[in-house]
């Protein structure tokens, strides 16, 4: 494989300059800008690749493709609400764009949103997940948290074994 030096030894020809201060610099512009466009070529035929052999159900000894994930965890409020009610009382607040939006644009703390609405509080209502994992052990917060995964970047290949 190239490393990037052998790759601008190899392009720099094309991009001929003087040997002067910015006629090396728009050279060096000009080569960013022709690597930059190949490099989102690569990355176009990549991701079209990858498709096809995921649509296609192809598996190879040498290779595997890979997928990045991020994971959000979510609890379910109302049902930590109604089993535990005074972790979710420790655990429980209302974000200040909610509040403030709650409130109409008045900022307060949670108790006053809490005496100004309570009957439409609880769908503004959010749970610290720091302060439930300090007070429910994993095993406890598995009946309350959900995680979620999401896809982040593009799927790639990597060498098996390598």
């Amino acid at each position: 494989m190239l490393t990037s030096e052998e790759i601008i030894s190899a392009i720099k020809p094309h991009f001929p300059a003087e040997n002067e201060p910015f006629a090396l610099t728009y050279q060096a512009q000009e080569m960013e800008a022709a690597l930059s466009s190949a490099a989102s070529l690569c990355l176009e035929r990549r991701i079209i690749a990858i498709r096809e052999i995921i649509e296609s159900g192809a598996e190879s000894e040498n290779y595997r493709i890979e997928q990045k994930m991020k994971t959000s965890r979510r609890v379910d409020a109302a049902r930590l609400a109604e089993e535990l009610p005074e972790i979710y009382a420790a655990c429980v607040y209302v974000d200040a764009a909610d509040a403030k939006r709650l409130l109409g644009g008045a900022k307060a703390l949670y108790a006053a949103a809490a005496a100004a609405a309570p009957e439409r509080i609880r769908e503004f209502e959010r749970i610290s997940l720091a302060e439930l994992d300090a007070l429910l052990s994993p095993a406890e917060q598995r009946r309350f948290i959900t995680a979620e995964s999401a896809p982040v970047g593009h799927p790639f290949i990597v060498r098996r074994n390598a």
